[in-house]
């Protein structure tokens, strides 16, 4: 995700979004790799405080694998 104020003075933000948390057990959800974020792993919300300079841009950079087994259909494929 990338974010940018393009505002002359500098702000704050709460950025907040939310990834995968399955029931099954079998089923493990593991983030990999994460910018300064705060998790909820129950829920599964990733919350964010940014502060942003004037014409600052912040990439936020998100990446988490599933391990399941082979006899088990995860999603809509």
């Amino acid at each position: 995700m990338t974010v940018k104020n393009n505002k002359n003075e500098s702000f704050q933000m709460l950025l907040k979004d939310q990834c995968s948390v399955s029931p099954d057990k079998e089923i493990d959800e593991e983030l990999l790799e994460t910018y300064k974020t705060k998790v909820n792993t129950e829920t599964g919300i990733l919350t964010w405080d940014l502060d942003l300079n004037p014409n600052e841009t912040k990439k936020i950079r998100l990446a988490y694998k599933f391990k399941y087994p082979k006899d088990k259909r995860i999603g809509n494929l």
